[in-house]
C-alpha cells in the first residue's frame, strides 16, 4: 500500500491556524510600536507633549446696563477726585553741615473738588499735624495746597489750590436725607497711595454713631460694605447717579467688610460754617527756632537780658532761606556754631518765642518785613518777603 503525501504531514499542522498566528503577531508588534511612539511624545507628568497653541477669543455680548452705568460714572467723576500727599519736616544734622529741615512724606489721602475756585474737601485727619500738602488732579498736575477751613469735630477740612478753572471739575452734590438701606453706593479713592480705584456696594446701615480719635462723634454716619481702606479717607461716596452722598473715612479700625462715611448734609453744614468763619492763614518765616532765648548784653548799661530766639534751621525754599537767614552748624568736632538770633520783627521786640507768631499776625503772606538779627556779634537788618 502506497503512502499518500498528506499522510506524511505533521498532524499538528493547520494552514488556517498558522495564518491566524501570524496576524496576531503582527497586531502585537504594531501595538508595541504605537506604545513606544506615545511614550516618546509624553512629558514627565504623563500627558501628551503636543505643541502649546494659542486659544481663540470667545466673543462676549454687550456689557450689562448696570456695568455700563458704573463705567460711565467712573469716567465722568474720576476728574472730580484728587490725590492728597502730606509732608512733615524733621530736623537733621550731620557733622560739618548746617542743621537742616528735611522734608518727609507724612501720609496720603483722597479728596474731591468742591468748586471752580479750587476748594478741595477731605478728612481733617488726612492733613492733621502735617506741615504741608499737595493735591494731584486726574491729569497728574500737582499743586501746593493751603488749609483754609477745618472742622475737627466732623473730621472735615477744606484745602485751596491755585489751578486753572478748566482743570477743575466740581463733583455733583446730592443729599443724605432720603437714603435707604440697600441702596447702591460707589466709593472712589486712592487706597494706600495706589491709582484711583472704584469699589461698589450697598448702604448697610444709617444713622450710625461714628467715634473719632479727637473724642467727638459723627452723628448719622453712613455704613456701607463698599471697601474703604487707608488712603480712601476723604474720598467721595456716590449714589448710583454719581451724586455725592458722603465723605469716606477710614479713621477707625472697623471689622472686615465695614466702611463709614460722613453724610453729605453734614458736609454742607460744616462748609457753610467755615465760609462764615474762614481760617486766617498766618504768614510764615520758614524757620525752626529753639524754645530758649539768647542773652544779649547792653553795651551802654552793661545789663544782660534775654532777648531774641535762636534759629536752628531754615525750611527749604521758605522766606528765611531766600533772605539768607542762617541756622546752626554742627562741626566735625561735634561743636555747635550758633545760628542767627532774631531780635525783632519790624518794631516789635522778640523777647519770647511766642512773640514770633504774635508779630507775624499783623501781616499777610506777601508782605515785606524787616528782621533785626544778631550774627557773629553784629546786628543786621534783613528784609524778608513773607509766605
Amino acid at each position: 500500500m502506497s503512502v499518500s503525501p498528506d499522510s506524511q504531514l505533521d498532524p499538528q499542522f493547520n494552514p488556517q491556524r498558522t495564518g491566524g498566528s501570524q496576524q496576531f503577531l503582527l497586531v502585537m508588534i504594531l501595538m508595541v510600536l504605537v506604545g513606544v511612539l506615545v511614550f516618546q511624545n509624553m512629558d514627565r507628568s504623563g500627558t501628551l507633549n503636543s505643541p502649546l497653541q494659542s486659544r481663540k477669543i470667545t466673543p462676549r455680548g454687550e456689557l450689562g446696563a448696570d456695568e455700563q452705568a458704573t463705567i460711565q460714572l467712573f469716567e465722568e467723576l474720576k476728574n472730580s477726585t484728587v490725590f492728597i500727599q502730606t509732608r512733615k519736616y524733621t530736623l537733621e544734622a550731620r557733622l560739618g553741615f548746617r542743621f537742616s529741615v528735611e522734608e518727609n512724606q507724612a501720609g496720603v489721602g483722597t479728596g474731591f473738588i468742591w468748586d471752580k475756585s479750587g476748594h478741595i474737601v477731605t478728612n481733617f485727619h488726612v492733613i492733621q499735624n502735617a506741615d504741608g500738602a499737595t493735591v494731584q488732579l486726574a491729569d497728574e498736575s500737582v499743586y501746593e495746597a493751603k488749609v483754609v477751613g477745618a472742622s475737627p469735630e466732623q473730621d472735615l477740612a477744606v484745602l485751596k489750590i491755585e489751578a486753572p478753572a478748566e482743570s477743575l471739575h466740581p463733583i455733583p452734590v446730592g443729599t443724605s436725607a432720603d437714603l435707604k438701606v440697600g441702596q447702591t453706593v460707589i466709593a472712589l479713592g486712592y487706597p494706600l497711595g495706589l491709582d484711583l480705584t472704584l469699589t461698589k456696594g450697598v448702604i448697610s446701615g444709617l444713622d450710625q454713631l461714628l467715634p473719632l480719635e479727637s473724642g467727638s462723634e459723627i452723628q448719622r454716619a453712613i455704613q456701607t460694605d463698599a471697601s474703604i481702606n487707608p488712603g480712601n479717607s476723604g474720598g467721595p461716596l456716590l449714589d448710583s447717579e454719581g451724586r455725592l452722598i458722603g465723605v469716606n473715612t477710614a479713621i477707625i479700625r472697623a471689622p472686615a467688610g465695614f466702611g463709614f462715611a460722613i453724610p453729605v448734609d453734614t458736609v454742607r453744614d460744616a462748609i457753610d460754617k467755615m465760609s462764615k468763619n474762614p481760617l486766617q492763614t498766618l504768614p510764615t518765616l520758614g524757620v525752626k527756632t529753639t524754645d530758649f532765648l539768647a542773652t544779649v548784653r547792653n553795651i551802654e548799661t552793661g545789663e544782660n537780658r534775654q532777648l531774641g530766639v535762636q534759629v536752628i534751621a531754615v525750611f527749604p525754599g521758605g522766606p528765611a532761606e531766600k533772605a539768607g537767614i542762617q541756622g546752626m552748624v554742627l562741626t566735625r568736632y561735634e561743636q555747635v556754631i550758633s545760628g542767627d538770633i532774631i531780635l525783632a520783627i519790624e518794631d516789635e521786640l522778640i523777647d519770647h518765642p511766642s512773640k514770633v507768631n504774635q508779630a507775624l499776625s499783623r501781616y499777610r503772606p506777601g508782605d515785606r518785613v524787616i528782621l533785626t538779627i544778631f550774627r557773629q556779634n553784629q546786628p543786621l537788618e534783613v528784609p524778608v518777603i513773607l509766605q
